[in-house]
């Protein structure tokens, strides 16, 4: 389900992007995860570890469709 919104969150002084399935330089080691719009209130920004990137590597991508979709920016 798609909002309609596009939501950028890196507008802070210092605040980097990170490739999807890299490490992010973190104390504790997180990895940039693709969510679905339905999981954005269930997983926290740093709530992706490697063990849990593991389990999500066996499931369908949530992205696997990005570039199918037609969509117009306004």
């Amino acid at each position: 389900m798609n909002s309609g919104r596009i939501y950028w969150l890196r507008n802070s002084r210092g605040a980097t992007c990170v490739a999807p399935y890299s490490l992010r330089a973190r104390e504790l080691p997180r990895v940039s995860m693709p969510i679905a719009w339905s999981e954005l209130d269930k997983i926290a920004p740093d709530g992706v570890d490697i063990a849990m990137a593991k389990k999500r590597l066996s499931k369908k991508d949530p992205w696997a469709d990005f570039f199918e979709v037609k969509q117009v920016l306004k």
